[in-house]
């Protein structure tokens, strides 16, 4: 679907984001409590080539607090598949104020500026630069960010290592990954949508999207599992 001008955003307009995915039984040991959702489309890809299943699963340990979540895929003809959790995170404050992040990575994708088409890797620019533990918005009003179409950080980095962090005034959470990427959008948009607790129209969560290159986009072979994972961590300070 052309759902962002002449481009695809989301998986299109029925991405599956909106799709309803089918649990499975919980599993339930001394360990953990999981729960398995499975979905099938019933018309195939949608223009993308043979037909994709879909599995994610959340697992909630028993001894910290943490979140573990797979995703998978499998398709019966050689396609694309290339899968996230695109939640939003604040920590228990209203707004990204008093938020910070530590994510280490010395390059990030470049995006055009009329429509944020993926064009290159470059260099790690100082407005996006978070090597070192720094509040999320602290560079927001940077020009390269403002006179962009992103109008914030909507951009992607190029992991170094496997984890990241964010934290609040009272919390902090941990992100353990075997993504090699991550799309990092601080709700840029004023949207008129109220969220509760706060009356802020932008900056009022981070959505942190571990994700697979944007700029390669690797083919999955036919009856080849797709699977990645993201763990949550989560402390109090």
């Amino acid at each position: 679907d052309k759902n962002e001008g002449e481009n695809t955003l989301h998986s299109g307009k029925t991405g599956l984001s909106n799709c309803i995915f089918n649990p499975l039984p919980v599993v339930q040991n001394k360990d953990a409590i999981s729960l398995l959702l499975r979905y099938v489309p019933a018309l195939g890809n949608r223009n993308l080539p043979g037909k994709t299943s879909f599995t994610v699963t959340y697992t909630i340990s028993n001894h910290d607090n943490s979140l573990y979540v797979t995703l998978n895929g499998i398709a019966d003809k050689k396609t694309i598949i290339s899968l996230t959790n695109h939640a939003y995170f604040t920590l228990g404050e209203p707004n990204l104020e008093k938020i910070s992040m530590k994510l280490p990575s010395k390059e990030f994708i470049e995006t055009r500026e009329t429509d944020l088409i993926p064009l290159r890797e470059r260099e790690m620019l100082p407005c996006l630069d978070f090597s070192s533990t720094k509040r999320i918005l602290k560079d927001i009003d940077d020009p390269y960010l403002k006179n962009h179409k992103s109008n914030g950080i909507d951009h992607c980095y190029k992991l170094d290592g496997n984890k990241l962090s964010i934290e609040s005034l009272k919390y902090k959470m941990e992100i353990e990954t075997d993504f090699k990427y991550c799309q990092i959008y601080t709700d840029n948009y004023e949207d008129g949508v109220k969220m509760i607790g706060t009356e802020d129209t932008h900056y009022r969560g981070v959505a942190i999207e571990p994700q697979d290159s944007i700029l390669v986009r690797e083919l999955t072979e036919k009856n080849t599992p797709y699977q990645r994972y993201i763990l949550y961590k989560f402390f109090e300070k």
